[in-house]
């Protein structure tokens, strides 16, 4: 047994605000995603693929090493609680 409440207004008026919106722009809005899709598939080769990667962790990897100079076993308090494998309360490993 269902019936209907306030937010089944809601959504039917949403439904229809992004109708109207989708028929006052949707034409533009596929123009430019059309677009889009052509370059994201010209860039799925194997090559295109392999250069985003390298890319990819390239950048990660620069971002990473000055971070990691900074880090040192030494400077780590002794007092700071350090949990591996638990929330904190040891209850639940």
């Amino acid at each position: 047994m269902r019936d209907s409440g306030w937010n089944d207004i809601s959504n039917c008026m949403g439904a229809v605000a992004e109708f109207l919106l989708f028929e006052s722009c949707g034409e533009l809005l596929l123009k430019h995603m059309t677009s889009l899709e052509k370059t994201v598939d010209s860039w799925l080769s194997l090559w295109g693929s392999c250069a985003f990667l390298l890319v990819y962790l390239g950048f990660f990897f620069t971002l990473s090493v000055p971070l990691q100079k900074q880090t040192r076993l030494s400077d780590w308090d002794p007092a700071a609680s350090l949990f591996v494998g638990s929330d904190g309360t040891a209850r639940h490993a």
